[in-house]
């Protein structure tokens, strides 16, 4: 058995490197079984994509109401706070009403299922539900049939966009951005086998003909060379942008609006519900969930196992808002550390950088894999994040992950499993 096991992923690496154009291989830990769902748990996914949408469709009216001065302007300045001059107000108050749409496609991280962190749009890791789908998929003796989702990420992918455009799809995906680019590659060359066709990928796709245009970041979009003509095609519903060329959605400053007292009125209980309680931190205090205003040195008082709470940097500064790389816990730090991070991160709020506080949430999850060298099933628990790919016709697939820290995120020290 360890012989065929450490055969199958030789062959993972191998086909994922052929595919990425990479020499990496997997990079983590593939799960020993799949992961199983059970039915009321997966409704609740399902149906909360609804609730997500909703919570978009209201992120994108309560920012237009405050670039126009209907709401108070400092909503929309915390947005824009460190968003350079030249695509800061002017340029979203010039932008067509087509290109105000919600993401089409993205990702949910959850520390625990219904519980979203943050949202990725949109988003790495879509080919490692694609890698594990298909290594579970090819070994039907060890990994049964699909039970959940019946066909690979990329199929679903594929589908929902054909669905969405009434066309063929034709995609310029702008790799550049993506934390893997050679995991963005990977994905499409496998959604190429689904039938979708790609500029700088097909010999006779031109730039012209794309349709649907997918970025990682919301500096990409502006920064490449046909963005202007591709937002004249936006006006005249020719051209989609998965990602839309808006800083909004590459915030986590809007994660905060349903629990602040600026914006709280206009999202619903049913929406608050889906995340930890996170709050806007201003340049020198707290907004708590009890309604009160705690300073920075209250807030470090908390004792360190009650101060279980994550600061994160919310703005769109593309070097730091990725990879967990400003996302520090609280928990972890004595009174009078966290003092000066908190007093480090109101100099950011007064130059414009927005930070945010979000309630940590964890959730262990026993995930065991097969050791790479031998094949072995390797008991491990860790804490768990559950990662839901979304499309225009809702729930695609599940990734679920564990790891030995209180960021948990892809690595060679992370186990993944797939919803199957």
């Amino acid at each position: 058995m360890s012989v065929s096991r450490t055969a199958m992923m030789r062959q993972l690496d191998e086909e994922f490197n052929r595919y990425s154009g990479a020499a990496t291989g997997f990079e983590a830990n593939i799960a020993a079984e799949p992961y199983r769902l059970d039915a009321l748990e997966l409704q609740g996914c399902r149906q909360r994509y609804a609730v997500i949408k909703r919570f978009q469709e209201i992120v994108i009216e309560v920012f237009r109401r405050s670039l126009s001065g209907d709401l108070d302007p400092c909503i929309a300045r915390g947005i824009l706070g460190d968003v350079p001059t030249s695509f800061a107000a002017s340029y979203h108050q010039e932008l067509p009403d087509e290109a105000w749409k919600t993401p089409m496609f993205f990702r949910t991280d959850e520390a625990a299922l219904g519980q979203l962190t943050e949202i990725q749009c949109c988003g790495s890791g879509w080919d490692l539900a694609e890698v594990i789908f298909d290594c579970y998929s090819k070994a039907p003796e060890r990994y049964g049939e699909p039970l959940v989702f019946k066909e690979s990420l990329a199929a679903s992918y594929a589908n929902a966009l054909r669905h969405e455009l009434g066309s063929t799809p034709i995609v310029h995906h702008l790799v550049d951005s993506a934390s893997r680019p050679h995991g963005a590659r990977y994905f499409i060359q496998k959604s190429r086998a689904n039938g979708i066709r790609y500029f700088s990928y097909d010999a006779d796709v031109n730039s012209r003909d794309c349709n649907l245009i997918r970025s990682h970041d919301f500096f990409s979009l502006l920064h490449h060379n046909f963005f202007n003509e591709r937002l004249e095609r936006c006006a005249k519903n020719e051209v989609l942008f998965d990602l839309p060329p808006l800083a909004l959605f590459d915030t986590k400053y809007i994660l905060a609006w349903p629990f602040w007292s600026k914006t709280r009125e206009f999202f619903s209980d049913e929406i608050r519900a889906i995340f930890p309680f996170t709050a806007v931190i201003e340049e020198d205090a707290i907004e708590w969930e009890d309604g009160r205003t705690l300073t920075f040195r209250e807030f470090s008082d908390i004792p360190n196992k009650q101060r279980n709470y994550f600061v994160k940097y919310a703005g769109t500064d593309v070097a730091i808002n990725w990879g967990s790389k400003a996302v520090f816990s609280t928990k972890s730090l004595s009174r009078v550390k966290c003092v000066a991070r908190m007093e480090e991160i109101a100099k950011d709020v007064a130059n414009g950088r927005p930070w945010i506080l979000q309630k940590a949430v964890f959730t262990k999850q026993r995930l065991d894999y097969l050791c790479p060298t031998t094949g072995d099933v390797v008991e491990f628990e860790g804490n768990g994040k559950w990662s839901n790919f979304y499309g225009p016709t809702g729930l695609l697939s599940q990734l679920v992950m564990s790891r030995n820290a209180h960021k948990v995120h892809g690595s060679g020290e992370t186990s993944m499993s797939l919803t199957y």
